[in-house]
């Protein structure tokens, strides 16, 4: 088997973590630490989407192993606190590869995308709450004749949609083949 790499900085200020295929194993390298974990442990892997910020979207797989230890990577790499890099080709690919061999050496593993049921109904009330009660804002200011507010309310409900709506949408939970991941989740 091909041994396959993926590199990517978790979080602003952080140090690289390099996730890398070698046979059956994942090995996770921090600084000069490397953790070897077998894909035969895996239990779990679910795919999530996240928006760190206005304009950040972060795609997220994590693996959930038999011991209850997690291993977590994302599609994004972030050089600064203000600068980060989509890196979705090459975390696809790692991706699709990693799922290819957890599925070989661990038929037992199950494959999910989105959120677990309840925190993905607890997400979309939330949502639907909020842009509820934006909705109301905007109504009661216009019917006041408050425009200057109205115009707030319209502009900050329009951020709230463009965020809301893709987290929950892409959140939705969803049993996974691992030979036919979702591409909303696992870019190409």
């Amino acid at each position: 088997m091909e041994e396959l790499s993926y590199t990517h900085v978790p979080r602003p200020g952080g140090m690289p973590v390099t996730f890398g295929l070698r046979g059956r194993n994942l090995v996770v390298e921090r600084m000069a630490e490397a953790q070897n974990v077998s894909l035969a442990s895996v239990e779990e892997i679910r795919f999530t989407y996240e928006q760190r910020s206005f304009a950040q979207n972060v795609f997220r797989t994590r693996l959930r192993l038999l011991n209850g230890a997690t291993v977590t990577l994302h599609s994004v790499s972030f050089r600064s606190m203000i600068f980060s890099e989509r890196q979705d080709a090459a975390y696809g690919a790692f991706v699709r590869e990693l799922c290819a061999r957890t599925a070989r050496a661990s038929p037992s593993a199950t494959f999910h995308a989105g959120r677990p049921i309840v925190i993905w109904w607890l997400m979309a009330i939330v949502a639907g709450i909020v842009l509820a009660g934006l909705a109301l804002f905007v109504a009661y200011t216009l019917a006041y004749g408050e425009y200057g507010a109205t115009v707030i309310g319209l502009v900050v409900g329009a951020l709230g949609i463009g965020q809301l709506i893709p987290l929950v949408r892409l959140n939705r939970p969803r049993p996974v083949d691992p030979a036919a991941l979702p591409g909303d989740l696992v870019p190409s």
